[in-house]
């Protein structure tokens, strides 16, 4: 398909059946295999090894081929024996490589069988990844592309797919980068006339008079709507713009017998009408012989090279340019790819959605918390690590093999690693930002915060998304999803091995000079396993960085790991580095106010003493100095010293001391270390606030007034109850509030650990094993009183009955959740989450007085009120529904147990049986079942439980609730029994399992559906077969009066209309209309059933209730085969139904040429009149239908049966072809 001229150009043609092609910048591309080329001896060289192959090479030959004689009808067309691309094109262009591509669409000649069943897309990569194979030694070498036919639908493809390849697979964008030209022979370029046969009849016709089988697949591919073809042609054509392509439109001038001297591809078809950039003309051949030419004198074949030599000029006059600015000719790799970037299209507005919507799925709010939170290094250290030597190394390309882009920098808690971290990635980000060719991402692990904060999903997202919001060329690795995983990953989210294949692939653009830099944090913040699986990948994927010259670097920093290391790294150890302890002491001596001491002899022993006190934790430093100033302030040496003396060395003792040194107000930092650690999502400021204050208490307001209590005011009350142990987050989003953390995981681990200091020092007589369970109770307390009493004195309408709510997702919904919240704004965490924080309690603390005397109505309108949906509010709800949608599992085991304590109802559990069962969950249903769960209601309404579990695919629980004595043949509401279902869904091991229990097979439900016929809808092969073996009625009627057979046959699923007929079902069965199967698969185009039908005796003739034959729907809908078919069985060609309109009428009115030609030539009468007086002729005109008319006067059609009343209906362009014959009116 494409040309080469002497190692700088290329030509690549695509033949027909016996079409041509020769060297020069170009390929030849059409829809047939290319025909066989005798060897002749040639120079070796690179091009002729390892060529796929499609793709063949043509070598000049002396000898010309033996003629073959061949007649066209109507119009003879000269032999053209010779295989122009191999024995013309070299002496028109003699420094061109000339390759060939033939494809195989089942374009394919009938006495060869059956063949690929590919798509055009199919057929389009592998010419694209053939072409890359071939030209792999110079890439850049132009391309000229010759297409014949339907070879130029499956050429733009792959110039399509070669463009979207830019950054995914950078070696196939080549192709498209070095086209320069394209000349189309007869390719269908526009999609259907929806009045007509439009594209289908090109496609059957270019098959049927070229002696070929047609792929179904293309042209299921191509004819829906044209919408397909039409998206093409768009694409193409902005590409073809963009790059200002030469294009040549060659079209047919003479028809074929076969179609009354008509086009194959009509002119209108074959060109693009873009005259900006197109030249169309036509060759004096029809559109099998438009690519065969005689020799270089054949008049024919130099408009080609008229055209060729024209390309070949502009390549020549452009060579200097391309060379100058570096695209395209004399680079490769990845200079060549950054060069060619320049006029690389911009995307369809349809991809860059496609991409908006993946990367949102990406992002989330905390995305950069921790590192936003982290303090700035002080601005005298960490900068001695840039001069290292090992970080040197790090940075140096040349090392690369040493270490694989590893660094790993590691310390004890609290040694100042994040802080370092930061500064790294702060000062890499102003590397990046004075040179454009490196990008610099990081994620900082926080086990203190969200769940994506802490785990490598969260790393993954985060990473991914920084790298294509901070180098949005690596966005194409996006491109590579097709709609499905679009929408997978849209209704699933990103899943981890995704993103990890994803970011991989990402990496590929950080060749050459560009460089990539990754800063990962705080590992030891992650479970082991994750980290673990983590280093695993990232140490592949540095193997691979350094294989293929792709510049990445990866710093990691954590605690000491004795399990998990890198197989190849840099290692620094931060308390066996002297700098960092230098740091320490400058961050001393800036920060501890010694006044009037600063320099003396003194002062210099207490920094001595700070730091070795400190054992090189940077954290115990940045605690003790503040604790010093403000106790110091006076600046006496020996005040210094006896505070110092004070204070303890280790971190924990150090945290300790300042749980001890002041008593008061010990409960509110209780509450806050309860709240920090166990909350079930960290809590806002204001939420804080309000946790920490009884509901009761009359001291504080029961309401948030920002104008009463500010958020300086919070701030303060954070650092007094926390003791300075909490912080607040950091965020960029002005929607996004800051959360409550614990200022370093070390605070966290000295509360939490089983037998933690500051454990024993806040609760020292609590057991450390039911810490946690304690917590929680009183965490559950506080947002009960919170959903009982909150706000109602002050604001009693606030939260009003569920009964008198707007609807959730209207503006009203959402201006009253706003409101809501804002006023109370611990309302909605109490609400969401006390069930939460009891059932964890519930482990060791008893929570049946809780359950007891639990206000349900207050928690139904509280939660109503915050549910953005109306789907997720409660209306009819009892507690043990409640519980089981709040998956607080253990609460809801205590109140079945004890059902008649807590008023559960039968329907109560059943509705949670039914819930259980179609979730398939099968631990609930267990619970269900053990406490009593009937397995059948008459309270409530819809589906059981069985029927709930069939349908959703449950086959354990199917199992579960039948040896439980559920009735296998219980009906819901629409009359299906749990097999119906089961059936239509197509889950055969279930419909297995209830036919094993002695389901009835043909019971029908209120439709009159059975089993059967469900499965047969929705084209359940195997089931279908299961219940004709468990003796299914074959001949059952159901809705409508349709059999199994109506419904097969209609839908096109031959292997069942297969098992049916086997199976006894009657060919001719009618439904309530009088349809049959044959009229079922004639109207729908199922040309195989109709075959199968028709030899199971089906009657051709047989008319339904309007008098409708299968002839006449086969007509209407265009279906030329089956028309044939049934013409052959014996079919009335002029049969009529009630209306009197005939099949040819029919046929003309909808412009189905084929089907009129055929019609006619069987005998169709061409001036019967229908009910109203209308013949074809006078339909087809009026309706604009030019084909048909065209074909009816030919056949004798009389315009004088048109009355002139009516003229004025009739097209212009219709009325123009009518007014010289006989009988048409002026």
């Amino acid at each position: 398909m494409s040309t080469g001229v002497s190692g700088d150009q290329e030509v690549v043609s695509k033949p027909s059946k016996s079409g041509s092609s020769n060297p020069t910048p170009f390929a030849y591309v059409s829809s047939s295999t290319s025909t066989t080329i005798p060897k002749r001896p040639s120079e070796i060289s690179s091009d002729d090894f390892g060529r796929p192959s499609k793709i063949r090479r043509i070598i000049p030959l002396l000898e010309s081929r033996v003629p073959q004689e061949r007649k066209d009808s109507p119009t003879t067309i000269p032999k053209r024996d010779v295989f122009w691309p191999r024995d013309l094109l070299p002496s028109s262009v003699p420094n061109a490589r000339v390759l060939t591509y033939g494809y195989d669409t089942k374009i394919r000649h009938r006495i060869f069988g059956p063949a690929s069943q590919n798509s055009v897309t199919d057929h389009g990569w592998d010419l694209l990844s053939a072409l890359e194979d071939v030209r792999r030694g110079d890439p850049s070498r132009p391309l000229l592309f010759m297409a014949h036919s339907l070879g130029g639908l499956v050429l733009k493809i792959a110039l399509m797919k070669s463009r979207e390849s830019e950054h995914a697979k950078p070696h196939l964008h080549c192709v498209m980068a070095s086209t320069v030209g394209i000349f189309f022979f007869g390719t269908p370029h526009r999609g259907a006339d929806p009045l007509g046969p439009g594209l289908r009849r090109i496609l059957k016709t270019l098959a049927i008079y070229s002696g070929f089988q047609l792929n179904d697949k293309i042209i299921d591919t191509l004819m829906p709507g044209g919408e397909y073809l039409r998206e093409i042609r768009d694409s193409f054509l902005s590409l073809a713009k963009q790059r200002k392509w030469i294009i040549y439109s060659f079209q047919e001038a003479i028809g074929v017998g076969g179609l009354v001297g008509k086009k194959v591809v009509d002119d209108e078809s074959s060109r693009l009408d873009e005259p900006e950039i197109e030249t169309h003309r036509h060759i004096s051949s029809n559109h099998m012989d438009m690519v065969r030419f005689i020799s270089i004198e054949d008049n024919e074949y130099r408009k080609v090279e008229f055209a060729t030599r024209r390309v070949i000029d502009e390549i020549t006059s452009l060579r200097p340019v391309l060379q100058n600015n570096d695209v395209l000719t004399s680079f490769t790799g990845d200079e060549a790819r950054d060069q060619a970037t320049a006029i690389v299209l911009p995307l369809s507005p349809e991809k860059l959605q496609a991409r908006e919507e993946m990367m949102s799925l990406l992002y989330f709010d905390e995305i950069d918390a921790r590192l936003l939170t982290l303090k700035m290094a002080h601005n005298t250290t960490c900068r001695w690590l840039l001069e290292k030597p090992q970080y040197r190394e790090w940075l140096n390309p040349h090392h690369m093999n040493d270490h694989h882009g590893f660094m790993w920098i590691k310390g004890k808690p609290g040694a100042g690693k994040s802080i370092l971290m930061k500064f790294l990635d702060k000062d890499a980000g102003r590397t990046a930002t004075a040179n454009c060719g490196t990008v610099v991402i990081s994620f900082f692990f926080n086990a203190r915060g969200e769940q994506l904060e802490r785990t490598t999903l969260g790393l993954y997202r985060s990473l991914l998304w920084q790298l294509l919001e901070k180098f949005e060329k690596s966005q194409a690795v996006l491109d590579v999803f097709d709609t499905n995983a679009q929408r997978f990953i849209q209704r699933s989210g990103w899943q981890i091995e995704l993103l990890k294949q994803t970011l991989a692939n990402a990496f590929d653009y950080f060749r050459g000079k560009r460089e990539l830099r990754l800063f990962i944090d705080a590992l030891d913040e992650c479970s082991d396993d994750d980290v673990a699986d983590m280093v695993s990948f990232f140490e592949d994927v540095g193997e691979r960085a350094a294989e293929h010259n792709i510049n990445l670097r990866i710093c990691f920093s954590s605690r000491y790991y004795p399990t998990i290391s890198v197989r190849k790294g840099i290692e620094i150890k931060l308390d066996e580095e002297e700098e960092h302890s230098h740091d320490i002491v400058r961050y001393i001596k800036s920060q501890l106010k010694l006044g009037t001491l600063g320099k003396s002899k003194k002062a210099e022993e207490l920094r001595t003493q700070i730091l070795e006190k400190s054992a090189g934790i940077f954290l115990w430093v940045a605690l003790v100095i503040p604790m010093l100033n403000k106790a110091c302030a006076g600046g006496k040496v020996d005040h210094f010293q006896k505070c110092l003396n004070e204070y303890p060395s280790g971190l924990h003792d150090l945290f300790e001391m300042i749980v001890a040194r002041d008593e008061e107000d010990l409960d509110e930092l209780r509450l806050c270390v309860q709240w920090v650690l166990f909350a079930i999502r960290p809590l806002k400021i204001e939420e804080y606030y309000f946790a920490l204050r009884p509901a009761d208490d009359s001291t504080t307001m029961n309401y948030w007034n920002d104008g009463e209590i500010t958020q300086d005011d919070l701030h303060r009350f954070l650092s007094s109850s926390s003791k300075g142990f909490a912080e607040l987050t950091k965020t960029r989003s002005k929607n996004q509030k800051s959360t409550v953390q614990f200022i370093h995981e070390s605070v966290r681990e000295f509360f939490l650990s089983r037998n933690s200091d500051g454990k024993r020092k806040l609760w020292p007589h609590v057991d450390g094993s039911i810490f946690a369970s304690l917590s929680h109770n009183t965490l559950r307390t506080r947002c009960l009183q919170e959903v009982v009493r909150r706000g109602r004195d002050s604001y009693p309408n606030l939260v009003p009955q569920s009964s008198q709510l707007p609807k959730a997702s209207s503006e009203d919904g959402k201006a009253l959740r706003l409101t809501v919240s804002n006023k109370l704004p611990f309302l909605e965490y109490a609400t969401s989450y006390v069930f939460s924080h009891a059932d964890i309690a519930v482990v060791d603390c008893p929570q049946d007085d809780f359950l007891q005397d639990f206000p349900l109505v207050d928690w139904i309108n509280s939660s109503n009120v915050f549910a953005k949906y109306s789907t997720r509010r409660y209306i009819d709800h009892g507690l043990a529904l409640i519980l089981y949608a709040q998956n607080s599992i253990r609460l809801l085991e205590i109140i079945l147990a004890r059902r008649a304590d807590f008023g559960i109802s039968n329907r109560d559990i059943y509705m949670v049986l039914s819930r259980a069962a179609e979730e398939g969950d099968e631990r609930i249903a267990e619970l269900c079942l053990k406490y009593g769960a009937r397995l059948q209601s008459k309270d409530a309404e819809g589906p059981t439980p069985l029927s709930r579990a069939a349908k959703s695919g449950h086959c354990h629980l199917v199992k579960l609730l039948l040896e439980a004595g559920a009735d296998v043949d219980v009906r819901n509401r629409h009359g299906d029994i749990p097999l119906i279902r089961a059936a239509s869904e197509g889950h055969l091991e279930i419909v297995k399992l209830l036919l094993e229990k002695g389901a009835d097979v043909d019971v029908k439900n209120r439709t009159g559906e059975t089993s059967l016929s469900r499965a047969t809808s929705e084209g359940h092969l195997e089931i279908v077969k299961l219940l004709l073996e468990k003796g299914a009625e074959a001949n059952s009627k159901g809705k409508g009066g349709r059999t199994p057979l109506s419904l097969a046959a209609g839908s096109g699923i031959q292997g069942i209309v297969k098992l049916l007929l086997a199976k006894g079902a009657e060919v001719d069965s009618r439904d309530y209309s009088g349809y049959t199967p044959l009229r079922e698969a004639a109207q729908n185009g199922h040309e195989e059933i109709v075959k199968l039908l028709l030899e199971k005796g089906a009657e051709a003739t047989s008319k339904d209730e309007f008098g409708c034959t299968p002839l006449r729907e086969a007509a209407m809908y265009g279906h030329e085969e089956i028309v044939k078919l049934l013409l052959e069985k014996g079919a009335k060609v002029d049969s009529k139904d009630i209306f009197g309109c005939a099949p040819l009428q029919l046929a003309a009115i909808y412009n189905y040429e084929e089907v009129v030609k055929l019609l006619l030539e069987k005998g169709a009468e061409v001036d019967s009149r229908d009910s109203s007086g209308y013949t074809p002729l006078w339909a087809a005109a009026v309706g604009g239908c030019e084909a048909a008319v065209k074909l009816l006067l030919q056949a004798g059609g009389r315009g004088s049966l048109l009355p002139a009343e009516r003229a004025n209906e009739v097209p212009a362009h219709i009325a123009a072809i009518l007014r010289d014959h006989e009988g048409w009116f002026t």
